[in-house]
């Protein structure tokens, strides 16, 4: 079985893209999605499920871009 979708579209499409770019996704016990590279540097990034930052999606992209194995 798969994770469960994020209930905010933008967020489902970040969370599609980092499982196409080799990421692996899981949901973790407090409802935060965590995200984590194939690369040996292991990165790590997590999302709310609820954000209450109405940045928070910008600010996330801004954070993938800046990472070398993103």
């Amino acid at each position: 079985m798969g994770r469960p979708r994020h209930k905010i579209k933008e967020f489902e499409a970040v969370l599609r893209e980092a499982e196409s770019r080799g990421w692996t996704v899981t949901l973790g016990g407090n409802g935060h999605y965590k995200m984590y590279c194939p690369c040996a540097r292991k990165c790590k990034k997590t999302m709310p499920s609820t954000p209450s930052d109405p940045n928070c999606l910008r600010h996330l992209l801004g954070q993938l871009k800046r990472v070398t194995c993103w």
